[in-house]
């Protein structure tokens, strides 16, 4: 079986899932795949773009647009206040609401436009505005007017090409590792669900996600914990181990290696 990695769903009062990055906390989007139209917006810090195997280092307030299915990731380089937007266009709304959405395509990257720079401010502006119950008619006409300006400047008709066996296999070994990652999983055992070689399936995560598997189980149980930490309550051991950390130890060591502090640092921040 072929999971989605993440699967996206439309909401129940707006057209697109809509993520507000402000300034508490870290707001890393690890790397996965999915068949939704994407668009990042950090206004206030460069970013660690990762996309087709490629890490680029992009300057603040610089939009990024994925089209869909594209093995991607984002990491803030200021990551102690990051401030933005995330907009995610589900696959199943564009295909009802845009006649012949599934045969369009468009560009997976860094997008340079003033006019979309502002579409973005606007939409900014909104959600750090007073919320009242008409505030979701405001966002979904700011959001439909987005659509209109992607689909519009960006998309083109493209034939539809099946994924390699490449690309299906790192699909297959991230879903597994998503599904499984607060479990002692390995190598050899992803290896056999995707139906590959250890060896193998390691050059091929190497040269798909631009990370080996140890680095990508660590960054997926950092997540876990990060996201986890505001409303923890057992203690950081407990944390660590839930996530997936054989010790203790071993989450200091990679948590401080990732985010320049411990995690007692981190959390008293919170």
């Amino acid at each position: 079986m072929q999971p989605v990695f993440e699967q996206v769903r439309p909401t129940q009062q707006l057209i697109a899932n809509l993520y507000r990055h402000r300034q508490e906390g870290v707001h890393p989007v690890p790397i996965h795949w999915h068949p939704d139209l994407e668009l990042f917006w950090y206004r206030s810090t460069p970013v660690r773009f990762f996309c087709g195997g490629r890490t680029v280092l992009l300057p603040a307030g610089t939009p990024v647009l994925l089209f869909g299915g594209e093995i991607h990731g984002l990491e803030p380089v200021e990551q102690a206040a990051p401030s933005g937007l995330s907009v995610l266009w589900p696959h199943s709304f564009l295909s009802q609401a845009v006649p012949g959405y599934a045969r369009l395509g468009g560009p997976s990257g860094p997008v340079q436009s003033e006019r979309l720079t502002a579409l973005l401010q606007q939409l900014l502006e909104v959600c750090d505005g007073e919320q009242t119950p008409l505030t979701p008619l405001l966002q979904n006409a700011h959001l439909y007017g987005l659509l209109h300006y992607l689909l519009s400047t960006y998309a083109a008709p493209q034939a539809a090409m099946p994924p390699s066996k490449s690309l299906q296999h790192c699909r297959s070994a991230l879903s597994y590792m998503q599904q499984h990652f607060r479990s002692p999983i390995t190598l050899e055992s992803t290896a056999r669900h995707v139906g590959v070689s250890a060896e193998h399936l390691s050059r091929l995560l190497r040269r798909c996600l631009g990370l080996g598997f140890l680095q990508q189980l660590r960054d997926l149980r950092l997540d876990w914990a990060t996201s986890q930490m505001a409303g923890w309550q057992q203690g950081l051991l407990q944390l660590c181990l839930a996530a997936g950390f054989p010790d203790y130890r071993a989450f200091c060591a990679a948590f401080k290696e990732r985010y320049g502090l411990t995690p007692r640092q981190y959390q008293s921040r919170l």
